[in-house]
């Protein structure tokens, strides 16, 4: 159907010919075809999709479309396992929008740094998980609210020796990934992940939870 033309995953010369001839019929509408043929066609050609965000960066207005291309393109380098350039790409999408449109890819960059450990990135890291929590009790009463945000700061605290802070975090998370409302969580989990996990691993084990008669040896948090 041609209302699918820009969903096809298919890439070879024909398609890609195809694409461009109705792109260049879609004037008003090229950042979103081109953020949407991007999407589709990630998981097999993932150069060609950082190139199709290239363009629809390079064609957008407003910082509500820049900042959702460089964070599927940050998520497109996390599945290739180039984490520099991941980082790079969360980086400029949070300069783009702030804590007030980057907040997925805050709390995904956030996750980011804890998960692997990123220990040249935790000070900023904190530093954004603290603007989030201030935004959020100005607004709301209370501090942000979010599986990524809170298994962040449960992973770098455990890391920099906060071990208090990191294992209240860690039961928030623990607590978030078995409640039945959806809640934000790194793109390539999905929302927040169901146990088991070894995500839930190293939290149960911050958390001070580990049981290793039953689960085990104890990962490393």
């Amino acid at each position: 159907m041609a209302s699918e033309w820009f969903l096809s995953p298919d890439w070879d010369d024909e398609a890609q010919a195809d694409f461009r001839l109705r792109l260049s019929h879609a004037r008003e509408q090229r950042h979103y075809y081109l953020g949407q043929k991007a999407a589709a066609i990630a998981d097999r050609h993932p150069e060609a999709a950082i190139a199709l965000y290239d363009e629809k960066i390079a064609a957008a207005e407003y910082e509500d479309e820049i900042v959702p291309a460089l964070h599927a393109q940050a998520m497109i380098h996390f599945r290739a396992g180039d984490h520099e350039a991941m980082f790079h790409a969360f980086e400029r999408a949070i300069e783009a929008g702030g804590e007030f449109t980057a907040i997925a890819a805050i709390t995904d960059y956030c996750s980011a740094v804890g998960l692997l450990r990123d220990e040249s990135r935790y000070r900023s890291a904190l530093d954004w998980l603290d603007k989030l929590d201030s935004r959020a009790i100005a607004q709301l009463g209370h501090p942000f609210v979010g599986f990524a945000a809170s298994a962040a700061r449960a992973f770098i605290c455990w890391q920099t020796g906060e071990r208090e802070l990191a294992a209240d975090a860690a039961r928030e998370a623990l607590e978030m990934s078995i409640s039945d409302d959806p809640m934000p969580g790194l793109p390539c989990m999905g929302s927040a992940p169901k146990p088991p996990s070894p995500v839930h691993d190293r939290l149960l084990l911050i958390a001070g939870l580990w049981d290793e008669e039953n689960l085990g040896p104890a990962p490393e948090a």
